[in-house]
């Protein structure tokens, strides 16, 4: 996929289940991205306050160790953060979506999508309009 961005974009995947994580890291990378991987809610945060500035989007996963994905938005929007915000969740109750809804995430993406469909999604918004 071209993309109309003037450098590779760089991404954050946060998701504690192996598997899902490789899948989007070996997607992503395979569309020209810069990945770089955490395995729970406390290692993605950690990066964030590293590469903050420098990340184009971060995929989360809900519910994993540490902190959840809605408390890692929740924090991200006390921030500086211009990046794009998606989840990738197996589910979502009712008032978990509504809650990032409410803190204006880019993307709900639900895991039965497959990793193709969703760098297609995301590089679709990344294109759009910068937010920086």
């Amino acid at each position: 996929m071209a993309l109309d961005l003037p450098e590779a974009p760089y991404i954050l995947i946060a998701d504690d289940h192996a598997l899902f994580r490789e899948a989007l890291s070996a997607s992503f990378t395979h569309s020209d991205c810069r990945i770089t991987l955490a395995s729970d809610g406390d290692k993605a945060w950690d990066i964030l306050l590293e590469e903050m500035d420098h990340l184009d989007a971060v995929i989360t996963d809900h519910r994993m160790p540490g902190l959840t994905g809605l408390e890692i938005v929740q924090l991200l929007r006390q921030t500086t953060y211009r990046g794009r915000i998606f989840i990738y969740s197996s589910a979502l109750k009712a008032d978990e979506q509504r809650a990032y809804q409410d803190l204006a995430v880019d993307g709900i993406v639900f895991k039965e999508c497959p990793p193709p469909e969703l760098v297609r999604k995301v590089l679709a918004r990344l294109s759009r309009r910068p937010r920086r």
